[in-house]
């Protein structure tokens, strides 16, 4: 569920097990482990935007609030914090691996708890078990599974309506994964079934998993909450085409530039208001297929790259004194992969961000990093 944390009024939520609770006001100010008059106020005034609330993020320090503008954070619970996904909109459920020297490892087990907002408090849902996988003596691939983690957001996901979680551990990324474990969390009774649905020609499992043969599935699937925020249908101004031709809106609409190689994949890469647009391009292939971003401003037809900064950049400037303007490639701007974390949060302009892994960008204002994971 992509969201961040509601603060009007006090409201009813729903909780996991079926009872209900109210966010009460204290939370505005009172963390654990941290002193009111120090904590920056939830609903700080930032550019672009009124009060509005925090961003949660989650690191081995813990689970903390950062305000929207990138000039403040808070801790709300401290302890490992890896992973964090909405549960409802008083709770989120965090991964803490037992590797203290890489928690992103999770072979050797780990814990899922769920962390409330309104004092910082834990509770244990489910353990994970070690994963161990004792190779074959005919195998011919020596896999790793002292390796295996998530490799992507979506290796993780809380399924609210169906009250369970999803994993997916790999010892590598997908285009490379030899080992490759599927896990389901009943978040009530924390009961754990595992499935090795790959790797198990090479190697012997731990007890207790499942491996895949051709013709089955693993477990049921999870299925995201409200991943995708709303977006205004309004049309805008300017359009970019399947060939990279940044044009007015309309069959006749005057040509401005040419950027090529770049695109938006269909709706998904436009933002709540409509107005921006994620452009991806440049693509390398190899171990990791890599490709720039840049965003595109549907209003005004201008182009900018994403990087870190208080300013906003000035826009792309095409080169070409025959023919349509083009933007030169490659453009200096952020690098992604496959895996990485690309969305936007928020419903209206005002509150609108582009999260780039942990590259926080409030488009026309600002970009910050934020030193953790943040919130789904």
């Amino acid at each position: 569920m992509t969201c961040v944390l509601a603060h009007s009024a006090r409201p009813q939520v729903r909780l996991l097990d079926g009872t209900s609770t109210r966010v009460p006001d204290s939370f505005v100010h009172h963390t654990a482990g941290v002193d009111a008059a120090s904590a920056p106020d939830v609903g700080a005034t930032v550019p672009g935007g009124s009060a509005l609330p925090d961003i949660i993020v989650g690191s081995a320090r813990g689970l903390e609030a950062w305000s929207r503008d990138g000039t403040g954070k808070r801790l709300i619970s401290a302890g490992l914090s890896r992973s964090p996904r909405w549960l409802d909109e008083s709770s989120l459920v965090v991964v803490a691996s037992r590797n203290q020297k890489n928690p992103e490892i999770l072979a050797g087990g780990a814990t899922l708890e769920r962390v409330f907002l309104v004092d910082g408090s834990r509770k244990r849902i489910a353990t994970l078990p070690r994963f161990v996988c004792k190779l074959k003596p005919d195998a011919a691939n020596a896999a790793d599974p002292s390796t295996m983690a998530l490799q992507s957001a979506d290796d993780f996901i809380i399924d609210v309506d169906k009250r369970r979680a999803c994993m997916t551990l790999m010892d590598r990324n997908v285009d490379m994964v030899s080992l490759w474990l599927d896990i389901r969390i009943d978040l009530v009774t924390g009961r754990i079934q595992r499935w090795l649905a790959m790797g198990g020609e090479s190697c012997v499992p731990s007890t207790g998993v499942k491996v895949i043969k051709a013709d089955e599935t693993s477990g049921p699937r999870c299925t995201n909450a409200s991943e995708r925020p709303s977006r205004d249908s309004t049309p805008s101004r300017f359009e970019l085409t399947e060939s990279g031709i940044l044009k007015e809106r309309g069959p006749a609409g005057a040509r401005i530039l040419r950027v090529l190689g770049y695109g938006a994949n269909s709706g998904f890469d436009e933002s709540p208001s409509g107005r921006w647009t994620v452009l991806r391009g440049d693509v390398e292939e190899g171990d990791y297929i890599h490709a720039r971003l840049l965003l595109l401003d549907r209003n005004k037809g201008e182009l900018f790259r994403i990087a870190e900064s208080r300013s906003w950049p000035p826009p792309l400037l095409p080169k070409g004194k025959h023919g349509l303007p083009q933007i030169e490639t490659p453009v200096d701007t952020i690098d992604v992969v496959g895996e990485s974390d690309v969305r936007w949060l928020g419903s209206s302009a005002e509150s609108e961000l582009l999260v780039v892994d942990s590259l926080v960008v409030k488009p026309g204002h600002f970009a910050f990093t934020v030193d953790g994971e943040i919130a789904r």
